[in-house]
């Protein structure tokens, strides 16, 4: 995507097709090729295949590497990828072959750490021993003499080289709790939560705490008072890479959706959404594949991991050239403009805030990987700059039906009071005086699926389309009619039908009267409702 000479960069920011494919020939070549060289060989979903790639590569590289842009300090480089799939396939295959050279090197830590942790026994043994000699001495000696000074002094010594306890460097997780994590990068500075088992993890105790993720994401030094000690966590840098089934995350949505919104933790997410593909049957391999593409991938990691890890203060920060910061600059903030005029949510707009930072964080690992020196070039910062894109409409279809703009929630709530209307004709429900099909505005706001002053929109907008109308009853309130074509309960004349919205046969949805919900709690209770209705059948 060149932006000097495209017509979209010089009219201003056009947002890409709801249907736009991954960018795959945008990621540098030794990706670009072992990916392909994958989905071609195993028949794994071209997302799921991009995503492990690109959580490999943070992996390896966030703790070594800042990023800088002008007027801003040196920032994170690592990625939290989202990935929603309603198929499991491929997704373990994926990560054990991305992750390959990541799991070796865990496998070579954890060797390391058990015989330090010998060596550590040993030595600490020793000097056990050596405390007891010593304190038996000083009780040998008069005190305050020269020879109760020396064994003084030898003791003093003798606790400085009290022998330190290794530290597990771990360079993934794949469960745990909000302390482990803590403190896994109060000791190593950096971490990995990585889950093809999403559900769980998303679940679990870490992402209990969406405000401490965004922290962390963000690189903030956070300092904890313990009962055994404080615990300072300075300069962290984080990747998280879950896959997760769409029933699954449904469920966290449900549950924790509306705090990772309100913390900004979605918006730190790039997501990607994995298409069903119905009928498709994946190829049986009768011989072990080669892959010489994705032995250079992991060789490349492999480099990178055996390379020193630097100290927090001596992180390498990259720079990007005076090209790319123009571009950059100038799609942040007409994508700026564009979010403010299009009216999505304020959630959904957040993503589109934060889409500077995920732009330079791709283009800092492209750099990195690719073994380029110098300054972030213009055209690796385009090819990040094309997966944000594509990165922005996957947030956009995941995330807007949990998050609808002022207007779809407008339309939403018409489309339940329309089909509440509909329910209520045909099962002959009625209030007070007024015949089957006509309804007083108490009375929705009271019984029907739409409550309080937001009946009032709903009533005009359907109004305003023909679907009902509306009239003054004898007493000067709003009196809702249906039409008479709609569908009417099948009873003898002045038999009222039991219906489904009586009081004691079934409760209503939402709860009237209390305090006005806040927007982002409609929202969710929206959709709430949304899926008990699919449940029964009404969508």
């Amino acid at each position: 995507m060149d932006f000097s000479q495209n017509r979209r960069w010089n009219l201003g920011y056009v947002p890409p097709a709801p249907d736009m494919p991954c960018p795959v020939n945008e990621l540098p070549g030794i990706v670009r090729e072992a990916v392909q060289e994958t989905t071609s060989t195993i028949d794994i979903p071209l997302e799921v295949v991009v995503q492990a790639a690109i959580g490999a590569i943070s992996v390896a590289v966030h703790d070594r590497v800042n990023i800088l842009v002008p007027n801003f300090e040196p920032a994170p480089v690592g990625v939290f990828l989202l990935t929603i799939s309603d198929s499991s396939g491929g997704k373990s295959l994926a990560q054990q072959r991305y992750f390959r050279a990541i799991e070796a090197a865990q496998t070579v830590r954890e060797q390391t750490f058990n015989e330090e942790m010998v060596e550590f026994d040993a030595r600490s043994a020793i000097w056990r021993d050596e405390g007891a000699r010593l304190s038996k001495l000083s009780y040998r000696v008069a005190p305050s003499s020269d020879a109760a000074n020396r064994v003084s002094e030898m003791r003093l010594e003798h606790a400085k080289a009290m022998p330190k306890r290794p530290v597990r460097y771990d360079l993934m997780q794949f469960d745990g709790s909000s302390e482990q994590l803590r403190n896994a990068l109060a000791d190593q500075s950096s971490a990995s939560i990585i889950s093809v088992e999403g559900g769980q993890t998303l679940s679990g105790p870490i992402y209990r705490e969406p405000a401490a993720l965004s922290g962390y994401w963000s690189g903030e030094a956070r300092r904890i008072g313990l009962v055994g000690g404080d615990k300072s966590v300075v300069g962290p840098r984080l990747t998280t890479s879950i896959l997760v089934q769409g029933g699954r995350f449904d469920d966290y949505m449900k549950i924790r959706g509306a705090a990772a919104f309100d913390t900004g933790l979605l918006a730190r997410t790039l997501p990607a959404f994995v298409e069903s593909r119905p009928g498709h049957m994946r190829r049986t391999l009768t011989h072990v594949a080669n892959e010489p593409y994705l032995a250079r991938f992991n060789a490349r990691i492999a480099e990178i991991l055996a390379s020193p890890v630097p100290a927090v203060s001596d992180r390498k920060t990259l720079d990007i050239t005076d090209e790319a910061a123009d571009i950059w600059a100038r799609y942040k903030d007409q994508v700026s403009d564009y979010v403010s005029a299009c009216g999505f949510s304020e959630e959904v707009a957040s993503f589109f805030r934060k889409i500077g930072q995920h732009a330079t964080r791709l283009a800092a690992l492209f750099h990195y990987f690719s073994g380029e020196s110098g300054a972030i070039s213009a055209k690796t910062m385009r090819s990040a700059i094309t997966f944000c894109d594509w990165y922005g409409q996957s947030f956009v279809r995941i995330f807007e039906k949990y998050a609808p703009s002022a207007a779809k929630l407008d339309e939403q709530r018409a489309h339940r009071l329309l089909r509440w209307l509909r329910e209520a004709v045909k099962n002959g429900v009625a209030y007070g005086r007024l015949p089957v099909g006509s309804y007083s505005e108490r009375d929705l706001r009271n019984h029907s699926s739409v409550r309080g002053e937001d009946v009032i929109f709903a009533i005009e907008k359907l109004a305003s389309r023909g679907n009902i109308q509306k009239t003054v009853g004898p007493r000067g309130g709003l009196i809702v009619r249906c039409p008479d074509s709609w569908e009417r309960p099948m009873s003898p004349p002045g038999q009222r039908v039991k219906s489904i919205f009586d009081s004691d046969a079934r409760p209503t949805v939402f709860v009237g009267g209390g305090r006005r919900s806040s927007q982002t709690e409609e929202r969710f209770r929206s959709f709430a409702h949304e899926d008990t209705a699919r449940g029964r059948g009404c969508a």
